[in-house]
């Protein structure tokens, strides 16, 4: 059963999600930095296993940045990512003001691009090499 914590995600499963991707230049004394500038952060959960994660940073009330989508490389291509960013959109939704709209940017992990264009995002033409993505949560 997936599960989705929101607010709880420790400095300890930041680093193993990032670490289980391969990015790189991330030290452990950094994170804790990085959870507390962001305005909220996501864990996904099969079970008791850990999953994947993402972080939002901005105000819900115009525009926030989603930072971080990470899917553990052995749980890619069965939907959790979809599953997580789909929570993500309706948590945007049922928390922005009603008469609103919010914009949701992101910046794609080089070969993930397909992903978010699947899921509804758009690409901006700028010098990111086509890695920048936005969609307006309604």
């Amino acid at each position: 059963m997936k599960i989705i914590t929101v607010d709880k995600l420790t400095p300890e499963e930041y680093f193993e999600l990032y670490s289980s991707v391969d990015w790189r230049g991330l030290r452990f004394s950094q994170i804790a930095g990085m959870l507390e500038r962001s305005s909220h952060t996501f864990a996904l959960y099969e079970d008791k296993n850990l999953v994947g994660m993402a972080r939002l940073c901005g105000r819900i009330s115009s525009f926030v940045y989603l930072n971080d989508l990470i899917i553990k490389p052995e749980y890619q291509n069965e939907g959790y990512g979809k599953f997580l960013l789909n929570y993500i959109v309706d948590f945007i939704r049922n928390n922005k003001p009603e008469e609103k709209s919010v914009k949701l940017e992101v910046l794609s992990a080089r070969g993930k691009e397909d992903f978010y264009k699947h899921n509804g995002f758009k690409g901006f033409d700028d010098d990111y090499n086509g890695r920048r993505f936005f969609a307006y949560v309604e």
